[in-house]
């Protein structure tokens, strides 16, 4: 599988239900987002954010969808780039639905102004246990769009 196909395969959600197949072995069914009562972010998720964010000051932001899922390699790191207009907006973030996947180790979360198709991977890091850490980012507004801690 080439770095385009792993790509596209992981921006569409029969992609991600293949993607969750090879990981685990066995079809996952892809579900919809659960709509939820607006609440922010929990402690947890802000650290997570933060820990995600951070990575931006040291290249190492970097991640899954330019790893070669064959080999496990990740990419060198990026150029580093100021966290400090995202982490501004961590006080500020409104959770407004999370997924429904089933899946005990997946927290993703939505926040306020998420739209489909109009965001960006702005990190793709680990938290400290291990699982991918994925922040989305709004492409016109650079507003952070979507927590994701999986796998």
């Amino acid at each position: 599988m080439t770095q385009k196909q792993t790509k596209k395969q992981l921006n569409s959600a029969k992609g991600c239900e293949r993607l969750l197949r090879q990981v685990f072995g066995r079809k996952i069914k892809w579900r919809p987002r659960k709509k939820m009562r607006p609440r922010p972010v929990t402690t947890k998720e802000r650290a997570w954010l933060v820990r995600g964010l951070e990575s931006l000051r040291t290249g190492e932001y970097v991640g899954c969808h330019s790893i070669n899922l064959a080999t496990g390699k990740p990419p060198p790191p990026g150029p580093p780039r100021d966290p400090q207009p995202y982490l501004d907006q961590l006080d500020k973030l409104i959770v407004v639905s999370r997924c429904n996947c089933g899946l005990k180790n997946c927290h993703t979360v939505a926040f306020q102004g998420f739209q489909k198709g109009k965001i960006r991977t702005l990190v793709m890091h680990n938290t400290k246990d291990g699982r991918w850490l994925i922040i989305t980012a709004h492409e016109d507004t650079n507003e952070l769009t979507e927590l994701e801690v999986i796998i």
